[in-house]
């Protein structure tokens, strides 16, 4: 949805606002909007609905034949970049096969669970979980729809074995199936569910964030996913209650930036770091900072390039070549989009969903093979869609003396504690032994995540 708005200080100056758009509204009669930033989550020909960057409360505004009808807004400035999806749904990231939880409101909240089959326009098809009816809402470009009671949309994991054998028209009273005709697949499914309980129990406690943030935190700094337990850490949500408390959010996107090319201006964080040579490109640190935090901090390059942002925290000034050099992580990714059809507009979330769908296809695979083995410990995800594709395993014993065994069987793998000591004394490990690790990308092939599952049977 895109609508004309006529600029109040110069009639002839016309502005074409979207959903999504971050816009910065000039009133110095209302010091409560005046210079303040605001998100576009609605948006048709009457009205148009802002969120608040500072504090997520709601302001309206409503519209007249391309005019605003509140008299103190003189002028609405538009922040770059405009957002490169369109549509509400793309915008927010509601793409078929995703799971959500639809949350519906009136007398009482209605959940209802659900993936999304089908993405047409701004329409979505939804088919319900465990029912299986098929729903539809329709953005129509405009955001949540005004006379739909939906409170709000949060994503959601796949249905586990667990929720799909709970959720079975099997009578509580019918036998489970025999241990000796199925034994395999009973041990197999309970050891996953072990496992995952273990798992919950590592994983970053949201609610746990609640209590450490408070006035006195004022930078909060996290990885994007662990080279250990490559859990995929909810960024946004973590990021969103960080500035709620008034602190600055730096990410760590390191070991999640070759699988996921994520979307830092959607996630939010202040800070964003990875390395190209994790992107395919050189060996080259890359930061990505807000401008405004850029502004703030202190100088740490040459005194005369204070005043230059892309400059002043080089301390030994760019490296020209190196900063040239990674032009080439942008055509890579240019000529993937190319070769798989996707579109140049829809190039950054085509690529992003497609390396994310082959490589959760390439891992599942492992996972399982790893969750049949009792003697083997998985840290992270025993599921493809939580994590990134690394892999380590904490197998008891010398995990160098198995990587080396597997080299011999043309398969590359570490063992080592990967600089995460701190975080493997955590979860129990030895670190005399290490944990064996193995991580693969995009361009991996099914024969050979095959090869991998071979010699983990011979070697262990």
């Amino acid at each position: 949805m895109e609508k004309e708005i006529i600029d109040k200080e110069t009639q002839d100056k016309k502005l074409y606002l979207e959903l999504g758009q971050v816009i910065e509204l000039i009133a110095p009669a209302d010091g409560k909007i005046h210079q303040k930033l605001f998100l576009i989550e609605y948006l048709d020909e009457n009205l148009i609905k802002l969120i608040n960057e500072d504090d997520y409360s709601i302001f309206e505004i409503k519209i007249n034949n391309g005019k605003l009808l509140n008299e103190t807004i003189e002028q609405i400035n538009i922040i770059p970049p405009n957002p490169v999806e369109k549509g509400y749904a793309r915008q927010w990231g509601y793409l078929p096969n995703k799971w959500f939880k639809f949350h519906f409101g009136g007398d009482e909240e209605q959940i209802i669970h659900g993936k999304i089959t089908n993405l047409e326009k701004d329409q979505i098809e939804i088919k319900t979980y465990p029912d299986e009816e098929v729903i539809y809402i329709d953005f129509a470009y405009k955001g949540i729809p005004l006379d739909l009671p939906l409170i709000k949309i949060t994503p959601r994991d796949p249905p586990t074995l667990k929720e799909e054998t709970q959720s079975s028209d099997i009578d509580s009273d019918e036998e489970l199936p025999d241990l000796d005709d199925e034994g395999e697949e009973i041990e197999k499914y309970f050891d996953r569910d072990i496992i995952q309980k273990e798992l919950n129990e590592q994983l970053l406690n949201l609610e746990d964030l609640d209590d450490l943030l408070d006035e006195n935190v004022k930078l909060l700094c996290f990885p994007h996913c662990s080279n250990i337990v490559a859990h995929i850490n909810p960024v946004k949500e973590i990021v969103s209650k960080a500035h709620m408390a008034g602190a600055y959010v730096c990410v760590d996107g390191v070991s999640y930036a070759p699988h996921g090319l994520p979307n830092v201006g959607d996630i939010g964080a202040d800070i964003y770091l990875f390395s190209s040579y994790k992107t395919y490109g050189p060996h080259q640190g890359i930061m990505v900072i807000k401008e405004q935090l850029a502004e703030l901090l202190p100088n740490q390059g040459h005194y005369f390039n204070s005043k230059h942002l892309t400059k002043k925290f080089t301390p030994a000034g760019p490296d020209h070549a190196q900063i040239a050099a990674c032009a080439g992580i942008v055509e890579y990714f240019d000529e993937l989009a190319m070769h798989h059809g996707i579109k140049s507009a829809d190039a950054p979330s085509g690529v992003h969903n497609m390396i994310r769908n082959y490589e959760q296809k390439l891992l599942q695979p492992l996972l399982d093979y790893v969750c049949t083995k009792n003697s083997i410990r998985l840290l992270g995800p025993s599921f493809a869609s939580k994590r990134a594709p690394t892999v380590a395993l904490d197998l008891g014993y010398n995990s160098f003396d198995v990587a080396k065994k597997m080299s011999g069987l043309n398969v590359l793998a570490g063992g080592d504690d990967f600089y995460a000591v701190r975080l493997l004394e955590a979860l129990g490990v030895d670190l005399e032994h290490g944990v064996l690790r193995l991580s693969f990308v995009h361009y991996t092939k099914e024969e050979e995540v095959a090869a991998v599952i071979q010699a983990l049977e011979e070697v262990l």
